[in-house]
């Protein structure tokens, strides 16, 4: 009898023992990891982290002192092949790296330790049961659950995570989100968040206030990753070019056609070019100096390619009008 009870009881422990160790297993198997690249210098470390997001590796990189990197050996990292393990903690949670540095210059993994009120908080906000590699992707770009609370007043109540990590990267903050919605553009695409990474919603307002045709949210997107600003805006307005849509001013910024010489085909009386005829009148160099002879002289309606071909033939304005004279009219 007892012996069957000693049986029975090493029987559970045994059952036990190999469920935690299974567990453990499990669990371990299921941590996400990242890869991380340094460059070790005496004043400061440029740390390139790369996590597996949805769809393929998200890269950032900063540059960080010493002080923050704890377990990092400095006198160490002299002495050639040299292993490494460091930790960085921030409000976040903690990421715990490890690899070799050689020669200033260092490669290995790293892993994520949430906080746990931290995790409380973006469960909260709508974040729960977070996978591994969520959870990595959180802690490794610092998406703070103040940043989550003010993308989501600012209208983007539902974003994955992996689109809040596109907003760290691409340097978005919500109070750019919450400009363009009081703009009239409540929510933009995921996609469209890295158009957004140089976007002066000021030249929205000059579009608007000069007269210009209202952008869609993929102009919008197109101009901001274009860097238009709003004096560029303001300057075509005022040289006449209103009636050029938001594409076209996107291409005539694109192909860097001078404002001075826009303004210079203005005064010239020539205003309802295409950007297209813009763009090929000033890749020819015709001389706005001709234009406006030519239309001082009653000749308002000259194509773009019969000032293109005068251009080319070197011919000087007066000669131009002389020979235009001498044609004899349809009335003959």
């Amino acid at each position: 009898m007892e012996m069957r009870i000693l049986f029975s009881v090493l029987s559970l422990l045994f059952c036990s023992l190999f469920m935690t160790a299974f567990t453990a297993r499990s669990v371990a198997n299921r941590v996400a990891e990242g890869r991380w690249q340094g460059i070790f210098t005496p004043s400061e470390v440029q740390l390139q982290l790369s996590i597996p997001g949805e769809k393929g590796m998200i890269t950032r990189t900063m540059k960080l002192s010493h002080e923050v990197l704890e377990g990092l050996d400095e006198a160490a990292l002299d002495n050639g092949n040299v292993e490494v393990e460091f930790e960085w903690t921030r409000e976040v949670g903690m990421l715990l790296f490890s690899g070799t540095v050689t020669g200033g210059k260092g490669t290995g993994t790293f892993t994520a330790f949430p906080d746990e009120g931290y995790l409380a908080s973006m469960n909260d906000l709508g974040y729960a049961d977070l996978s591994d590699r969520e959870v990595l992707l959180l802690v490794a770009l610092n998406v703070q659950h103040t940043f989550v609370e003010d993308v989501q007043a600012a209208g983007y109540t539902d974003l994955a995570v992996d689109h809040l990590a596109r907003l760290r990267v691409f340097d978005i903050e919500p109070a750019l989100l919450a400009e363009l919605r009081d703009l009239g553009y409540p929510t933009l695409n995921p996609k469209q968040f890295l158009s957004l990474s140089n976007l002066d919603p000021q030249f929205i307002r000059a579009l608007r206030e000069s007269g210009f045709e209202e952008p869609s949210l993929d102009q919008v997107g197109a101009m901001g990753f274009w860097g238009l600003s709003d004096a560029f805006i303001r300057d075509l307005s005022g040289y006449g070019y209103t009636h050029l849509d938001p594409s076209e001013i996107i291409k005539l910024h694109r192909h860097a056609v001078p404002l001075d010489y826009l303004g210079a085909l203005s005064d010239a009386g020539y205003i309802d070019f295409t950007a297209d005829e813009l763009i090929a009148l000033n890749n020819f160099k015709v001389d706005p100096a001709l234009v406006k002879v030519l239309h001082e002289a009653g000749y308002e309606n000259m194509s773009k390619k019969e000032l293109i071909r005068i251009q080319m033939h070197g011919l000087d304005a007066g000669t131009v009008v002389d020979l235009l004279q001498k044609q004899p009219s349809q009335n003959d």
